[in-house]
């Protein structure tokens, strides 16, 4: 079958697409960026596959002998469920890698003699009951453990309610990241490209390496740069926004790609899948990294999310009314009584400070 031709569950079966995913080099990387300038139409299917690839990868979870029969047991009722005909079948291979890194199976412990869809059902099944543990799927002719097994370890750098915190790369490259955030990264992060998957807002001062990409998974898209400052805001339920400060970015979704240059902002729409190119104030985008709270014709809800999160506290609202409350103004180095209490007179609401939790009573 020509590659063209893939599905999702193609690509993650085929052990040079899985060798490209976990131990990227410049003959495999060149292989794929010529495929899918090839094949664009592939884009999306091979992101979803690459996830995918990378998820089974992930450190096992404790095992023990009762849950691998358990789960082979599973495998082998849903196998003698399928009929197929003889004349379709096809061998696959499994090796369940265990953390004690022994199988008491044996090398194989049977070849699945099935058609494709059969196939597709056995690999999902370990895929989604095997409860976090790492399976290798693996060529049937040769086996190569050296290439074949991957260990993948991550880093995961979580910065709670009411933080900001600075992270130093290996490459050099400078990240803050706001209250409520996470960053995570391949712990052999400069092996062909640097990769970061964010959830929340990080202001990025990326070290110049031409032949290292430097890409950020966020919200949808892909951000793309060598060498360059920007900030992202990747909010869940909120729109996607990246704003460049300096250098040239490349913002990716499955769909279609733009170019900033600074002062552009990208914001993107998941509901939509558009991106739309806009202009953005500077001073409101970074505002955030000089420890300022900066509101502009702000919704009141909006603005308690953002007090809730810098301040590190749970926001009760009471009596909300319907009509839109909108809030504009700078608050520097102030304690959240004194900010509640000067928002409280143009708001119109009272409020009740105990501990991290705080209720909001509007008149």
């Amino acid at each position: 079958m020509s590659r063209s031709d893939y599905t999702i569950e193609d690509f993650v079966l085929d052990p040079e697409f899985r060798l490209w995913v976990l131990t990227p080099s410049n003959s495999n990387r060149s292989l794929w960026e010529d495929f899918l300038s090839e094949n664009p139409h592939k884009k999306e299917d091979v992101q979803k596959a690459r996830l995918l690839v990378i998820n089974m990868a992930r450190k096992a979870h404790p095992w023990t002998t009762e849950k691998e029969e358990s789960l082979w047991q599973r495998i082998e009722d849903s196998v003698s469920s399928v009929e197929v005909k003889e004349k379709e079948s096809k061998v696959i291979s499994m090796i369940p890698t265990l953390n004690s890194g022994k199988t008491d199976r044996g090398f194989l412990k049977s070849g699945i003699r099935k058609n494709r869809t059969l196939v597709n059902l056995t690999f999902l099944m370990i895929f989604l009951l095997g409860g976090g543990i790492t399976y290798v799927l693996i060529n049937p002719l040769v086996f190569h453990p050296e290439k074949e097994i991957v260990k993948v370890e991550w880093v995961v750098h979580n910065v709670p309610k009411g933080q900001k915190s600075v992270f130093i790369l290996t490459d050099g490259t400078r990240i803050t990241a706001n209250a409520e955030t996470v960053l995570k990264h391949l712990k052999n992060f400069e092996t062909d490209r640097r990769e970061i998957f964010l959830e929340g807002e990080a202001y990025f001062e990326v070290a110049k390496d031409e032949k290292k990409p430097f890409s950020v998974h966020a919200g949808g898209l892909v951000t793309t740069a060598l060498g360059t400052a920007f900030n992202i805001k990747a909010i869940e339920n909120k729109d996607l926004k990246i704003s460049l400060l300096e250098g040239k970015v490349k913002v990716a979704s499955p769909a279609e790609e733009e170019f900033l240059l600074p002062g552009k902002a990208a914001i993107y729409s998941v509901g939509k899948q558009k991106i739309k190119i806009t202009e953005f104030d500077e001073e409101e985008v970074m505002a955030w990294t000089k420890k300022i709270i900066y509101l502009k014709e702000m919704d009141i809800k909006e603005v308690f999310e953002i007090l809730g999160r810098w301040y590190g506290v749970d926001i009760q609202l009471m009596n909300l009314p319907k009509k839109d409350i909108k809030v504009t103004g700078k608050y520097q180095d102030q304690t959240l009584k004194n900010l509640l209490s000067g928002l409280s007179y143009s708001a119109g609401f009272k409020y009740e400070i105990n501990a991290k939790q705080v209720k909001i009573t509007f008149k």
